[in-house]
């Protein structure tokens, strides 16, 4: 996704499901999430860099959106969420659907 050139395609990629199948290289941010409050203070400050670095490279591909950092946060934040909870659950079609649903509301104007 570094390769990016729009704001819809890193979307696109991030919430696909060759990115939902590749556990092994795909987001860290999303694989590691919810163990980090059980993480010592510099492996939690790494990943919030890397919060911030996804967040900085989203603004980047919508520079003149309304408040693009308010806005590239909760992108992320739905990004990451719905990546998620597609690799939870246990039924494909419902996977699908989660990442599809993602992927319209961040579409939508």
């Amino acid at each position: 996704m570094r390769d990016a050139r729009t704001l819809n395609d890193y979307m696109a990629r991030y919430l696909s499901a060759d990115h939902l199948e590749g556990l092994g290289d795909g987001c860290v941010i999303a694989a590691l999430a919810g163990d980090m409050p059980r993480q010592g203070a510099t492996i939690r400050h790494r990943f919030t860099d890397a919060i911030r670095g996804m967040g900085k490279k989203i603004a980047g591909l919508a520079p003149g959106a309304p408040g693009p950092r308010m806005s590239a946060l909760a992108i992320v934040a739905t990004m990451v969420g719905a990546l998620i909870l597609a690799r939870a659950v246990d039924d494909q079609e419902l996977s699908g659907r989660i990442l599809g649903a993602a992927r319209a509301r961040l579409s939508s104007p």
